[in-house]
């Protein structure tokens, strides 16, 4: 993960969490979407698309993507990069230029890093240290699993299956996202799904998708491999069952 981290200005504090993978060959991505961290475990996502060549990339969050990240509270503009060679794995300058016209890209304070876990929670090892090491494993499997509510209402309402293997080991179930998490209002079960824990981070990743006639669409591959059904499994009551427009926008921005 490339971590940009703003040291000045209005977004002091803040820092964009970048997939290393977005740029490692050149092209263009029209719809992605990537984590935004802020003082105080702050956490929102922002949307943008990328076009990456030779030592540069452009992260767009103007466009079709203007909408959504005016109404989260992100600047409208281009985000420069410059790497420091083409393999793309250091961030040598960044850039920024607002959306008016005649503005012009300038280069701003910012720390750049790589980075594939917070260094504060690796540490030295030291068996003294492995009943911390435990906690912070149970708090970052709370994390994944979902807000307990939010995970609670998906477990009643989807009787405690994963909605597309059937899986009923409660321990595995999370409770997953459809329109990423915005604040408690997305916390809706209507926004969400039931999903065993690797499934999950496949419907994340666009592997596996759901239209809106809640059907199952992947490559044969990971059909095969996972052995999934036509359709995914959806609650008994019709008032809980997956929004359709939510799902709409998924499939577009994969």
């Amino acid at each position: 993960m490339l971590v940009v981290y703003w040291r000045s200005g209005e977004e002091k504090g803040y820092s964009d969490l970048l997939p290393s993978y977005w740029f490692e060959t050149d092209g263009v991505s029209p719809f992605l979407r990537h984590d935004v961290q802020g003082p105080k475990d702050w956490r929102s996502q922002a949307r943008c698309s990328l076009n990456v060549r030779g030592n540069e990339a452009y992260l767009d969050y103007a466009g079709e993507h203007a909408r959504y990240n005016e109404r989260t509270g992100f600047d409208l503009g281009t985000l420069k990069l410059i790497f420091t060679d083409p393999s793309r794995k250091c961030i040598r300058e960044v850039q920024w230029r607002e959306l008016k016209d005649g503005a012009e890209f300038e280069t701003r304070d910012v720390e750049c890093y790589e980075r594939s876990m917070p260094v504060e929670e690796l540490g030295a090892f030291s068996p003294l240290n492995l009943e911390d090491g435990r906690k912070r494993i149970e708090q970052m499997v709370t994390l994944r699993q979902g807000q307990p509510a939010f995970r609670y209402a998906l477990m009643n309402a989807y009787e405690r299956r994963c909605a597309i293997t059937g899986c009923t080991i409660e321990e595995v179930l999370e409770a997953a996202h459809i329109s990423p998490y915005l604040g408690d209002h997305t916390n809706d079960v209507t926004n969400g799904l039931l999903l065993r824990a690797d499934i999950h981070t496949l419907f994340d990743r666009g592997l596996i998708k759901v239209d809106r006639n809640y059907r199952i669409s992947a490559s044969d591959h990971i059909r095969r491999d996972y052995s999934l059904p036509k359709t995914i499994t959806l609650p008994r009551d019709p008032k809980l069952y997956p929004n359709q427009e939510a799902l709409d926008l998924k499939l577009r921005e994969i």
